[in-house]
């Protein structure tokens, strides 16, 4: 009985080192990245000490998924399916239907792996080191915003950790969510590295002195690799790009100054980077499906396909749908049988909008004083 624990013990500890020494490494590699690309002012041991501890407690909290002997839902289809095939695989077809082909990208090497309970675990670990990484781009990205230390630290901490995150890392089929996430972050930190590298905001007022801008070099490279990221990240997961949505929103309500031409300025970069990404996406994704004859597989009782593509009169039904389903239930989002939980909510609320203020507080008090 001592044996097996110390052989348990040592073989968590291995998992759990060889997983750190992953992390280290991409770490290093994306810090350098960060650091010669976007010219971050952060010492480079800092981030390395920040992604470690943070890895570590990410392994720590997700441990159970990487040290039990499962396989979950359609996981058991993978580890059943013939290895090598993967393009036959119903699963690879169906997610390229959804518009998801960069996530076989991710998951088909993941199937291949998956051939007894003990690889199902390495499978996992592999989401989880994307978790840790998706905390690593998440907190420098609130770092550049200048959020304090600890916030940029126990935001991304809490938000990787969340119910969400639980699914990826327990399920092989949703291990590839996080991949998308951090296409997404990615991709809105270089749209805002893009503005600021145009030092001189008064040429945002003339529309015709933005589109010159496109004759910038450093400008035109962060705009097509931003738009790059972003398609990727609706290849691999379309809801990941509420992220850039999201942190571009935090980038203008975490500016203190901002006038109507740098305003302009941002929603013209921001919009033309989510216009012609969408366009571009759903462009390629039709060629391939009409090339690979995948329409011909795609089903009809899954909500996901994505039917409009070749039906334009279907989004309009999914339009109106949505409109008197989740809109109007987000809308009554209070109208819940349990009180309690709105009034956690509230408070939750009201907290987040204080400590997020805090500072404009205190300077209203100091006036009024």
């Amino acid at each position: 009985m001592i044996f097996t624990l110390f052989k348990g013990i040592l073989k968590y500890s291995l998992t759990v080192s060889s997983c750190l020494l992953i992390c280290l490494v991409v770490a290093s590699s994306l810090i350098w990245i960060y650091q010669k690309l976007l010219k971050n002012k952060n010492r480079y041991k800092d981030s390395i000490k920040t992604f470690i501890s943070a890895s570590f407690l990410i392994l720590l909290t997700y441990s159970p998924v990487i040290r039990s002997h499962y396989v979950f839902n359609d996981d058991y289809y993978l580890w059943i399916w013939q290895k090598g095939v993967c393009y036959t695989h119903p699963e690879y077809l169906f997610i390229f239907s959804i518009g998801r082909p960069i996530a076989n990208i991710f998951l088909c090497p993941l199937w291949s792996m998956v051939d007894s309970l003990e690889s199902a675990n390495l499978a996992r670990l592999v989401a989880v080191l994307l978790t840790a990484i998706t905390f690593f781009v998440i907190n420098r990205f609130l770092i550049h915003l200048k959020f304090k230390i600890i916030f940029s630290y126990f935001i991304p901490l809490i938000i990787v950790t969340s119910f969400s995150f639980q699914v990826y890392n327990s399920w092989i089929m949703a291990a590839y969510i996080p991949s998308g996430i951090i296409f997404s972050i990615l991709s809105i930190f270089l749209a805002i590295k893009l503005i600021e590298s145009i030092e001189n905001k008064e040429k945002h007022l003339k529309l015709i002195e933005t589109i010159k801008l496109l004759g910038n070099k450093r400008f035109r490279l962060f705009y097509i690799l931003s738009i790059v990221l972003y398609i990727l990240t609706l290849s691999t997961y379309q809801p990941s790009a509420g992220f850039f949505t999201c942190f571009a929103a935090i980038y203008i309500l975490k500016r203190k100054e901002i006038g109507v031409a740098s305003l302009r300025f941002m929603t013209a970069v921001f919009g033309s980077i989510f216009l012609v990404s969408n366009l571009v996406y759903f462009s390629i994704l039709k060629a391939f499906i009409l090339i690979l004859s995948y329409d011909k597989f795609i089903p009809t009782y899954d909500p996901r396909v994505l039917r409009f593509i070749f039906d334009p009169s279907f989004i309009t039904g999914k339009l109106i749908w949505f409109l008197k389903g989740p809109f109007l239930n987000s809308a009554n989002i209070l109208n819940i049988e349990n009180r309690s939980l709105s009034a956690i909510f509230l408070i939750v609320l009201g907290v987040s909008l204080i400590i997020l203020y805090l500072e404009d507080i205190k300077h209203i008090a100091n006036t009024i004083k």
